[in-house]
């Protein structure tokens, strides 16, 4: 119970956040990476734009290594942004560059829509698997001793209006169809449910 300062307890911060992954990988990651180095505290970031979306079933082909890379790659030279600012950045990085193309990014948050609409099954459909997930990584933190925290992070059309504007004049949608809180108060539900504390960003 005795209380520590900062003087006399010191804290590592392992940052194991790893691009393109989702909840499924999650489990994993914890245990395979982790538990090794015997944390207090573990915090799980989910992402409100795609981790709902990364719960499906790859499609066939993308099990292949190569013509997942082989996508990539395509992909990349499809909606890179080709502007003379990202060949400066080859060699300087710019922060306020963008990465794709205004039109991809717009295509990206139109299919993103989905989770907020409420007569959508695909919320229902995908979050119990996301909370599969977080149950087996919060029983693993209970056996081995470890706090678990939740982060849920925004996807810029949660937290922009202007965005909103452009996304639903792109799908021809009113207003009142979506409900852009409607995947964090599932989760808060959730989570809430389970005692597992959470920080909801939005």
């Amino acid at each position: 119970d005795k209380m520590n300062t900062a003087s006399d307890r010191h804290v590592d911060i392992l940052n194991m956040g790893i691009a393109a992954t989702g909840p499924r990988e999650y489990f994993s990651i914890m245990v395979k990476e982790a538990l090794p180095l015997k944390p207090d505290a573990a915090l799980i970031c989910v992402f409100v734009g795609n981790d709902f979306g990364q719960t499906s079933p790859k499609p066939l082909l993308l099990h292949s290594w190569v013509v997942s890379a082989a996508k990539y790659v395509v992909d990349w030279l499809r909606y890179v942004e080709p502007t003379s600012r990202h060949v400066s950045s080859l060699s300087q990085y710019i922060d306020e560059a963008p990465s794709f193309s205004e039109a991809y990014f717009l295509e990206v948050e139109t299919m993103r829509t989905e989770v907020y609409d409420q007569s959508s099954p695909m919320l229902s459909e995908r979050l119990p698997p996301v909370m599969t997930k977080i149950d087996e990584i919060k029983t693993v933190c209970e056996h081995n001793g470890i706090q678990l925290f939740v982060m849920l992070i925004p996807d810029e059309l949660q937290v922009s209006p202007e965005l909103q504007e452009r996304v639903l004049e792109k799908i021809g949608a009113d207003k009142d169809k979506l409900d852009f809180d409607r995947p964090n108060k599932r989760l808060a539900e959730e989570l809430s449910a389970r005692n597992i504390r959470y920080l909801d960003v939005l």
